[in-house]
């Protein structure tokens, strides 16, 4: 995958307390470590959104007869996707990012007791979701030491980490069974993939000027075309969904992935302003398959970890 930040450093960090709040455009050292990590975020949520995209259009599965299983997928699908292969810096996965953004969130307010939230009997809970993540990246490497053993705290949570393993291989095997394998993609492509950025007011400017130009749903493009090479039609837009944004969400009748600019917003600047008026809700986030909307403040942004051991 063209991803390569890194990662380990933070999420071990996290594990002892360490979560992130950006704050784009100070130039500073500092920032552009809090831009990596809402990067890394904005990519995970692309690939969940991804999950939903191939259950529907390679798997033909029945995602609204059990939300929660639907969610739990995407969520193991876009780890699959983004975990490093044998050989790669594990810092490449922002699937390791993910797991620092869920432990924030569910450090931060407890989501699955904020009643505003729609449906979260349907969702799995931020820590179930950080931990399992942790779980299929430790089962990913069979090697010793474990190059994710900073992980195993987080696994721990709701998993046990000798089974992470034998996890990892179970879903492995369905991906390559479902979608094949991507050393058998041809010369010629065969996905339909567009991206584009919907105009937007000046209150999400910077949103979509982040989006554009850390390109997330570009090189996501070049991934389902040139990586995954499964014959998927999807357009990737970026676009103001309103004040009850849903996030990323996917809306297979439309056949579209949006990515909110104000979850880019909340990422980059926390939660708007008492008062803050947000655009017409889009009517591809009506009807569609989100990782969950995110109305929590995130916390101070932190000191750069120390560098990683070499």
């Amino acid at each position: 995958m063209p991803f390569a930040r890194s990662w380990l450093g933070l999420v071990a960090a996290s594990i002892v307390g360490l979560a992130a709040s950006p704050a784009w455009g100070q130039d500073s050292d500092e920032t552009a470590l809090e831009d990596q990590w809402v990067i890394g975020n904005l990519v995970f949520l692309a690939y969940h959104e991804v999950g939903h995209l191939l259950l529907d259009q390679m798997a033909q599965a029945d995602q609204r007869n059990n939300r929660l299983l639907a969610e739990q997928s995407a969520d193991d699908i876009a780890t699959w996707l983004i975990s490093p292969e044998p050989g790669e810096e594990i810092e490449s996965s922002e699937a390791v990012a993910a797991i620092g953004g869920w432990l924030e969130m569910a450090e931060a307010g407890n989501d699955a007791s904020v009643a505003h939230l729609p449906d979260v009997e349907i969702y799995p809970d931020a820590v179930t979701r950080a931990s399992r993540i942790a779980c299929l990246l430790l089962g990913s490497d069979d090697s010793e030491p474990n190059a994710f053993a900073p992980l195993e705290m987080v696994a721990a949570l709701r998993f046990a980490v000798a089974d992470c393993r034998e996890t990892y291989l179970a879903l492995d095997e369905s991906m390559v069974e479902l979608f094949g394998d991507s050393e058998d993609i041809g010369d010629n492509p065969v996905a339909r993939v567009r991206v584009q950025h919907d105009p937007v007011g000046p209150a999400l400017v910077d949103a979509r000027a982040f989006l554009i130009e850390s390109r997330v749903l570009q090189d996501l493009r070049d991934d389902l075309v040139e990586y995954i090479g499964l014959p998927v039609n999807v357009v990737l837009r970026g676009a103001a969904c309103g004040r009850d944004s849903p996030g990323f969400i996917y809306n297979s009748s439309r056949q579209e992935i949006v990515a909110c600019y104000e979850e880019v917003d909340w990422y980059l600047f926390g939660e708007p302003e008492d008062g803050a008026t947000g655009a017409e809700q889009d009517p591809a986030a009506i009807d569609g398959l989100g990782a969950r909307p995110r109305r929590i403040p995130p916390r101070q942004p932190p000191s750069p970890p120390n560098p990683r051991r070499q």
